[in-house]
């Protein structure tokens, strides 16, 4: 089974930066902050989810970055990080695609977003692990109320 780790470092990994396609990043300083990490068997997801509090109830943003943990046959720890993703919900209360968004990497745009598009292969992995992610968020607080 997988376990919820709250780690408040977890989001210095990921970065600061949003895609210039998201207007609200520029207000996120107002905005509720939830880091974590879930070890997922070989996965490390350090994850932020962002609440906008015009809607308390919903997370508008959330980021993450999946950390691959397995050894090589010599024993030793290998990690692979891979890009880091930015889930954005646009129109809350419309039943529309959230837009999505990945890092590039080194060989590719280096720091730069790029949008992930919704039907894609790419798309349909990062919304189930949000969902994940979500409810093992929720999990967790439900394992807290005495």
């Amino acid at each position: 089974m997988a376990a919820l780790l709250p780690v408040f470092l977890a989001a210095a990994e990921l970065t600061l930066s949003f895609p210039e396609e998201i207007p609200e990043a520029s207000d996120v300083a107002g905005w509720e902050r939830i880091e974590g990490r879930a070890e997922l068997g070989v996965q490390s997801i350090d994850y932020v989810l962002y609440v906008d509090p015009r809607h308390p109830a919903l997370y508008r943003l959330t980021r993450y970055r999946i950390t691959l943990v397995t050894r090589n046959p010599e024993g030793r720890e290998v990690r692979l990080q891979e890009e880091e993703k930015v889930v954005w919900n646009a129109r809350p209360g419309v039943r529309v695609p959230l837009h999505c968004y990945a890092l590039g990497d080194a060989s590719q745009q280096q720091g730069r977003w790029r949008a992930v598009g919704p039907g894609s292969d790419e798309y349909r992995t990062a919304m189930m692990t949000v969902m994940h992610l979500y409810g093992h968020h929720r999990n967790q607080n439900q394992a807290r109320v005495p």
